[in-house]
C-alpha cells in the first residue's frame, strides 16, 4: 500500500486518541470512525452509463467499503485489497465523463478484484468537510484498523512508575508517634509562661523565652518538635 502523504501518526491529548495530518487539524480516532461508519451519499462512476448517487459506508466490522446498487444489491471493496489513493479525476473512468469544477472534491481508489485485476473506484463526495473525512478518513482506518488500533497505542503509552518521595537523610519522620509528638509540643507550650497574648497558631517570638528561676531546661535534642520525635 502506499504510504500516506501525511503524518497521521496517533497521539493520545488527555483522554482522546487524535490522528493529526487532517488539512482542517487532528481529529480524534473515533471521530473519524464514526463518520465513516454512519457514511454518506457519494455520486460514483462507473464504467458504463452515467455517475450516479450511492450511499457509501463501511461495513463487515469496518473491513469493507461498502454501497448499494440501485438494485438493492451491496457491493464492497476490501480495504485490505486498497492499493493507491488518487486525488482529482486522473483515471480513465473519470476522464469518460469530466467534471472539471468538481475535481478537488474528486477521488479514485485502486484495488484488486477478486480476479487480481487492478480496478478503479472513482467518486465525488458533496462538499469539502465529506471530502476530507473520506479521503484521509479511509486510509487512516486502513493504515490503522479499529482491532489492532487500541492495541497499538497501549504499546505506546508506556505508564511510567510513581516517583518515590524524596526525604532528606537528615531529617527522620517518625509516623507512628506523630501523635506523641503534637502531644508534648502542645503541653511545652502550655507550661512555659508567656505575658504575650498570641494566637496558638502565630510563628514563635524571635528572642526564646526566659525560663523562670529553678527551672532544669531540657536539652534542644530532647525537645519536642514538628519534625522529631518527643522524648
Amino acid at each position: 500500500m502506499q504510504e500516506l502523504p501525511f503524518e497521521c501518526r496517533p497521539i493520545q491529548e488527555g483522554s482522546s486518541l487524535l490522528i493529526r495530518g487532517f488539512p482542517s487539524g487532528a481529529k480524534p480516532y473515533e471521530e473519524v470512525l464514526t463518520f465513516l461508519r454512519k457514511g454518506t451519499m457519494l455520486q460514483k462512476y462507473g464504467r458504463h452509463g452515467n455517475p450516479k448517487y450511492h450511499y457509501f459506508r463501511l461495513g463487515a466490522e469496518d473491513t469493507q467499503l461498502q454501497w448499494e446498487s440501485k438494485n438493492g444489491r451491496i457491493r464492497y471493496v476490501q480495504l485490505l485489497r486498497m492499493r493507491h489513493f488518487q486525488r482529482g479525476q486522473e483515471t480513465d473512468v473519470f476522464r469518460r465523463r469530466p467534471q472539471p469544477l468538481k475535481a478537488f472534491l474528486s477521488f479514485s481508489i485502486l484495488y484488486m478484484d477478486d480476479k487480481r485485476n487492478e480496478r478503479s473506484l472513482d467518486v465525488i463526495c458533496l462538499n469539502h468537510g465529506d471530502f476530507e473525512m473520506w479521503y484521509w478518513g479511509i486510509q487512516v482506518v486502513r493504515s490503522y484498523p479499529p482491532s489492532q488500533f487500541y492495541a497499538f497505542m497501549a504499546q505506546r503509552n508506556v505508564v511510567e512508575e510513581p516517583k518515590k518521595l524524596f526525604i532528606p537523610p537528615q531529617i527522620k519522620v517518625d509516623v507512628t508517634r506523630s501523635q506523641e509528638t503534637v502531644t508534648s509540643t502542645t503541653l511545652s507550650r502550655t507550661s512555659t509562661p508567656n505575658t504575650a497574648t498570641t494566637h496558638p497558631f502565630s510563628p514563635a517570638p524571635d528572642s526564646a523565652p526566659v525560663a523562670p528561676p529553678n527551672t532544669i531546661l531540657a536539652p534542644a535534642s530532647q525537645a519536642g518538635g514538628p519534625h522529631g520525635a518527643g522524648a
